[in-house]
């Protein structure tokens, strides 16, 4: 399977990968062995699918704060096992976000340092509201709250509650993340086309009269001429 790490200069410092393991559970969540990919019981064998899959990882614009002009472009982890919506505190210095404090903490276990592969339980009392946008512009999501988490593997996990509240369909054989309102993939968006240059309009060209005489044979001819002039 292809590396598909990517870091973007907008994005915190940590890296990430689709083949990585990102994850996020509460509190009681408890943890599974996998074996080696086969199973045999007397005569009859049995060979499951791919050990694992990448990610749905979907490359968006961030709203920042007010004193933020432009959006910026990160990498974020769409994750419907996720029960929440998490963001890097880098991220949150970068977009001059304003931080509120929740009434009652979170608690959870999370993915965390640069190997993505240790969990570390942790008590989330921050929160942002958490605004993106597709790169084309053609999907604006809701608002949602995110909550500031140290040590997170990507810059944002977009959990249920921002799949919910903005309507996606995740179709994991097509691997696909649908807007039910607009039919739109976030995975795989239609190409950019550039608009066609404007067409010139003939009709409003200006034209000049000219005439020109002259005899032929003793005949006197007036030839008449239209010359076209400079739009307006």
């Amino acid at each position: 399977m292809q590396d598909a790490t990517q870091e973007t200069a907008s994005a915190p410092t940590t890296k990430y990968s689709e083949d990585g393991i990102y994850a996020t559970f509460g509190p009681t969540a408890g943890s599974s062995v996998i074996g080696n990919g086969s199973f045999s019981e007397g005569e009859t064998s049995m060979s499951f699918p791919l050990l694992k899959s990448k990610h749905f990882i979907w490359k968006c614009k961030v709203n920042g704060g007010p004193t933020v002009d432009f959006p910026l472009m990160v990498h974020t982890l769409i994750d419907n096992g996720a029960h929440i919506v998490l963001i890097h505190p880098e991220l949150v210095e970068q977009l001059h976000l304003p931080v509120y404090t929740l009434e009652t903490p979170e608690e959870v276990d999370v993915a965390i340092d640069t190997s993505c592969k240790k969990k570390k339980k942790q008590i989330l009392s921050s929160f942002v509201i958490l605004q993106l946008t597709s790169p084309d512009n053609m999907f604006v999501a809701k608002p949602v709250r995110a909550l500031i988490t140290p040590g997170l593997c990507m810059p944002v996990i977009l959990g249920l509650p921002w799949l919910e509240h903005n309507q996606i369909v995740c179709d994991h054989a097509d691997r696909a993340c649908i807007v039910k309102d607009l039919n739109y993939d976030l995975l795989h968006p239609p190409p950019i086309v550039p608009p066609k240059p404007p067409r010139k309009n003939t009709k409003n060209l200006h034209y000049k009269n000219s005439s020109m005489s002259f005899e032929i044979n003793g005949r006197h001819i007036v030839l008449r001429m239209r010359l076209s002039g400079k739009l307006i």
